[in-house]
């Protein structure tokens, strides 16, 4: 399936299908470099991932839990959580996130761990080439995503089509466009996998229940995109699956392929503990990938039936927001008598549609949207109660709600070059920077959004 994968076809592939802006993009590739992108976060009391990492400072405080600045370069979350584990002694799931960040880029989020008196220095501790941790402060309770309160980010958009201050002009009456039109809340493509869109592909065969297909399109499926040795190594499985031979043929540095495939060498058939060799987050995130890409086509067929991200409709539900752009208090679904109320507060930017992610607990408007979001599951051949994921329980997804349109962003250009501009943004917690940078940039591909400036090999 993916081999066939050109790149102009990547986003169509996860869901993503329409733009709202109708001006011309500027081109141009960004993660060039890690140095390219830089992100991190900001907590609802304020703290601050970047600032805390890089301060001198001293804390001596004990707590049930260590709050510490997880610092990582070129390196995916999950597998820095993994280190974090090993190196300290402690296990991934009593280790608290606020959310995964790029991988290829320079980020600084925060994480808690149980303060088992392993990390006795606020000063930062080099775990790996790559990886780094300092304690800032302690907590009597792990970290959520419910504490994130923004990500901020500055990033270098390269090899732009125009120079620089055209490239900033255009980009600038772009915006303006889509403070009109709202900035489709896509998941990203990092969601999915960059060079590798997978994820989404395996959850909906875990929620299926076909668990052995999962474990071979995990191992197997391979792209034009992914380095060169890794390919023919899936090529190699892909010719004859043996999973005795696979040790010799996977490359050391998947050992996540490496260790299901050692499982089912030793334990054939039983596929349900191949993939329990896998983080718990990486099993809840394939399944939460399909989820995020049945929203982006429901997103798409919305924005191509011409439906308005910004206003409400009655049955939508709904969420308001305080000056501060956090949610001042629960959902609700718009009956026609609060209709006048909430298109003045939607007019005033403090009210966002919300869209559910589909999940076995979700809502679904009794409405044009939620019309929309019941063909694009009946086309796919799903119920939300697959999502209970019955053959694999602990990658069930109760679903959620997320606005069709990032609410509250920021944006500024902040420096500019001859066929380059760096630019910085604020979003809230959960949503992408690539959301809003294709449609500043209409890339020639997804690609571009992932540090790929030339040709790459594809099926044509």
């Amino acid at each position: 399936m993916l081999n066939k994968l050109r790149p102009e076809d990547v986003e169509r592939f996860i869901g993503i299908e329409r733009y709202a802006s109708r001006s011309e993009g500027v081109g141009g590739v960004i993660k060039e470099s890690p140095d390219d992108f830089t992100v991190w976060e900001i907590l609802r009391d304020g703290s601050d991932s970047r600032s805390m990492f890089e301060m001198v400072f001293s804390t001596e405080k004990r707590g049930g839990f260590s709050l510490c600045v997880l610092h990582k370069v070129d390196v995916d979350t999950i597998s820095a959580v993994s280190i974090v584990s090993k190196l300290l002694g402690v296990k991934q799931k009593d280790i608290g996130i606020c959310g995964i960040k790029d991988r290829r880029a320079r980020s600084w989020q925060f994480i808690t761990i149980p303060d088992n008196g392993r990390i006795t220095s606020s000063d930062a501790i080099q775990l790996t080439e790559r990886v780094w941790l300092r304690r800032v402060s302690v907590k009597d309770s792990k970290l959520s995503s419910a504490e994130l309160y923004r990500n901020a980010f500055e990033i270098k958009i390269s090899k732009l089509r125009l120079d620089g201050h055209s490239a900033a002009a255009l980009v600038e009456r772009t915006v303006e466009e889509l403070k009109q039109k709202g900035i489709p809340n896509f998941f990203g493509h990092q969601r999915f996998g960059a060079s590798r869109p997978i994820t989404h592909v395996v959850g909906k065969l875990i929620i299926k229940g076909r668990l052995r297909e999962a474990v071979e399109e995990f191992l197997m499926d391979w792209t034009w995109f992914e380095p060169k040795a890794v390919r023919e190594a899936r090529m190699r499985l892909a010719e004859s699956w043996e999973p005795k031979r696979a040790l010799e043929v996977l490359p050391r540095r998947l050992f996540y392929e490496r260790a299901v495939a050692d499982y089912i060498a030793k334990n054939p058939h039983d596929y349900v503990g191949a993939l329990r060799r896998l983080p718990l987050r990486l099993r809840r995130l394939f399944v939460e990938a399909y989820s995020s890409y049945v929203f982006n086509r429901c997103l798409s067929r919305l924005l191509e039936n011409n439906v308005e991200l910004l206003l409400p409709s009655e049955g939508d539900l709904v969420v308001e927001y305080d000056a501060r752009g956090v949610p001042s208090r629960k959902p609700f679904f718009l009956r026609p008598g609060a209709m006048p109320r909430a298109l003045s507060v939607a007019q005033a930017g403090r009210l966002s549609v919300l869209l559910p992610t589909p999940g076995w607990r979700v809502r679904i408007p009794a409405n044009e949207k939620g019309e929309v979001l019941e063909r694009i599951l009946e086309e796919e051949g799903v119920e939300l109660e697959d999502f209970a994921s019955r053959a694999l329980p602990e990658a069930a997804t109760a679903g959620g709600y997320r606005p069709v349109s990032i609410p509250s962003w920021e944006f500024r250009v902040s420096s500019i070059g001859d066929r380059h501009i760096w630019v910085n943004l604020s979003l809230p917690g959960g949503c992408y920077a690539t959301s809003l940078l294709r449609e500043l940039m209409k890339p020639a591909s997804a690609l571009c959004l992932e540090g790929y400036a030339g040709d790459v090999p594809s099926a044509a």
